[in-house]
């Protein structure tokens, strides 16, 4: 957002500014990160269970500035988890501004109560709902705004492993050899080939000495927690600590051009990640680092 606001600022001669919403979404958890640039506050809509009645509030979102106004405001990131079934309703002021024949605005209290009453979390019923409602206020009263209307229903997939391993280390290098064994153990039992086998343990193991060497300052103990699982198709490294927050994603690529000697210790690892791996997730959640490697099972059978 700050990188917009500052690229929006440059030459705006005209003092034309734009509302906006920035949100990532971890699937696998539901950890929502956010940031408000003067836009209409998301609606949060939870189901707490059959036969009680929805849970519908304002997003605990801070108003932050419009992108365009000033090159140098600090805008503020937000967190929070998004719970199994609930969903995110994301709209622009066409819909609280809107008016009927009598000038009055649809306004944000009838639409929370207006999703209240709809009892449903499902994003199409929740849209068409919403349309249909608007349209009997507005009494074929002509708008002088657009209406964009998004709703997310955050339904993460729930899988039954055929496997699913874990083991604790503590952030000493000393401890690899434990977590050797205990990879080969894992892809044995999985059938992995043993070339591709070992790739895929020089990876994680360079992730792991990483978390080791970086997470934690030096002189202090903490713990390394790897947990692999696999549902027949996909394989999972799932790799959390406590330690300070570390994004071994970002680190840069190692130079595959340098003979062994002349290439600074780390960073082949997480080139291997990247070039093995379907996917790499990042994610800094209640305090840990949540680092998670995926392989789908149908090519390392190749």
């Amino acid at each position: 957002m700050t990188q917009l606001n500052e690229m929006a600022c440059r030459n705006n001669k005209s003092n034309i500014f734009v509302t906006m919403f920035i949100g990532v979404l971890d699937l696998p958890t539901g950890h929502l990160r956010y940031c408000n640039g003067g836009h209409e506050v998301p609606i949060l809509i939870e189901d707490r269970g059959e036969g009680a009645q929805l849970a519908v509030s304002l997003l605990d979102a801070k108003a932050n500035l419009p992108v365009g106004l000033f090159d140098d405001f600090s805008y503020e990131m937000q967190e929070m988890t998004m719970q199994k079934g609930s969903t995110l309703f994301l709209y622009t002021d066409g819909l609280t501004e809107a008016r009927n024949a009598q000038n009055k605005q649809y306004g944000v209290q009838r639409v929370l109560e207006m999703m209240a009453d709809a009892r449903t979390t499902d994003p199409k019923q929740m849209v068409e709902n919403t349309i249909e409602q608007l349209t009997k206020f507005s009494e074929g009263t002509e708008q002088r705004d657009d209406l964009t209307m998004l709703a997310i229903n955050y339904t993460p997939k729930e899988e039954q492993y055929l496997l699913d391993e874990e083991l604790t280390l503590l952030n000493n290098v000393k401890e690899v050899g434990t977590l050797s064994t205990f990879v080969k153990n894992v892809m044995e039992r999985l059938n992995i080939g043993k070339k591709l086998a070992y790739q895929l343990r020089l990876a994680l193991e360079e992730a792991v000495v990483n978390v080791m060497e970086y997470a934690y300052p030096a002189g202090t103990t903490g713990d390394v927690h790897i947990r692999v699982t696999s549902n027949g198709h996909r394989l999972n490294f799932i790799i959390t600590d406590s330690g300070i927050a570390f994004n071994p994603t970002e680190a840069s690529q190692a130079d595959t051009t340098l003979s062994v000697e002349d290439r600074p210790v780390g960073g082949l690892g997480i080139l291997l990640v990247r070039e093995l791996m379907d996917s790499i997730n990042y994610e800094r959640t209640d305090g840990k680092n949540v680092l998670t490697l995926r392989k789908d099972y149908e090519e390392m059978k190749d």
